[in-house]
């Protein structure tokens, strides 16, 4: 009806069904398949699964496992750009502070910093700084930021703050 009175159709290649009361198990799958079959076929081709991403968050009851999968790569693709360019450390940091960081603030404005953020942060630093892997502990890391011209944006407080900046 709705389809009917709007001109809009759901395309099932890009509809999901997130289960949220099972696991989205084949048995599960199948039952859910079948149910549709009978009572809305239109809908037999829809994905269904525990969770999916909708406009950049995962959501649904499996979605901690992943919800910080691809900014972090993103993060990462970014800070190995900044490192590939060979630039003085200087101007690294500041396309650390423009490219990369930023990266995750979208994320979390609904979401927690992932679980090992400081780990994430301490790699990039090094990097950035063309630095050996772990030559700089994060208390290191946060000292040189406070004594001296470098100056990093703080990962991890920028995740923090936009995900308060939301909820308030």
């Amino acid at each position: 009806f709705f389809s009917h009175i709007s001109g809009l159709t759901l395309q099932p290649q890009k509809c999901v069904l997130i289960l949220t009361a099972v696991k989205a198990t084949d048995e599960n799958v199948n039952i859910i398949r079948d149910w549709l079959r009978i009572h809305i076929p239109q809908w037999i081709n829809f994905n269904i699964c525990n969770s999916a991403t909708y406009l950049g968050f995962v959501i649904g009851p499996t979605a901690n496992a992943t919800q910080w999968k691809a900014p972090v790569a993103k993060f990462r693709a970014r800070v190995a750009g900044i490192f590939a360019t060979g630039q003085p450390a200087f101007a690294s940091i500041r396309q650390y502070n423009i490219r990369a960081v930023t990266v995750t603030s979208y994320v979390s404005q609904l979401a927690s910093p992932p679980p090992r953020v400081k780990q994430i942060e301490l790699a990039a630093m090094n990097k950035i700084l063309r630095f050996a892997p772990n030559s700089l502990s994060h208390g290191a890391a946060l000292h040189l930021r406070s004594r001296s011209l470098i100056r990093f944006i703080p990962l991890e407080a920028t995740m923090r703050a936009s995900l308060r900046r939301t909820a308030h």
